[in-house]
């Protein structure tokens, strides 16, 4: 039979994942302070301090999260294999996108030179291993996970929508790539889209959905409202990344709103919102308690 959470120790993939979410950070934390020891107060663009702090932080949030996530699923014969691969090879795209900032060159779509073309090249195919251990891991926490059962439904949301948004990812890539060959802005879609708006607004839900989880258990709400939060925090993250995408492949940018648009995103944010709230919620007498009845 397999082990429960409480006679499990922490498995060795779970303290490889660990050990990245350290580097990550750290390296986050470390660029942090180089950005505010340099005065250099602009984020913005390709060459930035923007680029190895988001990046640090962002990969260090995942890696943690896929430590949390491996100790608590049934072993795998080839797990400990899987996740120092795949956290090996998100360290290095991250130490590569932070080597081009350090060389004052943009790290994505820089084809300059033969190195910058090589460097492209190799994070493109580490961030594909990534995706693919991403993939796999769904597909085990589809099958075993070892946690209630409204924490169970955000983890599988959140890597589901954490492939999606990798989904995007690449198809902007290729749409970038054809840009850039063209004399345009990769950056852009269209007059003012952004890709990486698109790409982004959803990367995190495997954070924010096991934590929203959490919380609603510290809050103390019954099992059926928990479960009912968690499913509108997934919806109002769907919507997020509906908006978006509406956007980008608009040629909008981000707040360039439509009174559709616009509505969509209130809906999405107001289902975020109230999926936190710490209390039941009552109106003409319906009450989210009444999903337990």
């Amino acid at each position: 039979m397999p082990r429960t959470v409480s006679d499990r120790s922490p498995s060795l993939a779970a303290t490889i994942w660990s050990v990245a979410a350290v580097l990550l950070l750290g390296s986050g934390l470390v660029h942090v302070a180089v950005w505010l020891g340099t005065g250099a107060a602009d984020l913005a663009g390709p060459v930035s301090w923007r680029k190895p702090i988001l990046f640090g932080f962002s990969a260090g949030a995942t890696a943690a999260s896929f430590a949390w996530i491996v100790g608590r699923c049934r072993a795998w014969r080839w797990e400990v294999v899987a996740s120092s691969v795949a956290a090996v090879a998100l360290v290095v795209e991250v130490a590569l996108i932070t080597m081009q900032t350090w060389r004052g060159v943009p790290s994505h779509f820089n084809h300059a030179t033969p190195f910058d073309h090589a460097v492209h090249l190799g994070m493109d195919a580490l961030i594909t291993v990534v995706t693919l251990y991403t993939l796999l891991l769904a597909g085990r926490v589809l099958r075993s996970f070892d946690a209630q059962p409204e924490t169970t439904l955000a983890v599988r949301a959140g890597l589901g929508l954490l492939v999606v948004s990798c989904v995007v990812g690449y198809a902007f890539l290729f749409v970038g790539l054809q840009r850039a060959e063209a004399g345009l802005d990769p950056s852009k879609y269209g007059e003012a889209g952004v890709p990486k708006f698109a790409h982004g607004v959803v990367i995190h839900a495997l954070q924010l959905l096991p934590l929203l989880a959490w919380w609603l258990q510290t809050a103390g709400l019954d099992a059926a409202t928990r479960w009912q939060r968690v499913v509108v925090a997934t919806t109002g993250q769907g919507l997020l990344l509906g908006f978006a995408l509406i956007q980008t492949l608009a040629g909008r940018g981000r707040l360039d709103l439509t009174p559709t648009t616009g509505l969509l995103a209130v809906v999405a944010v107001g289902a975020v919102v109230y999926s936190a709230l710490p209390f039941p919620v009552r109106w003409r007498g319906w009450s989210t308690r009444s999903t337990a009845r």
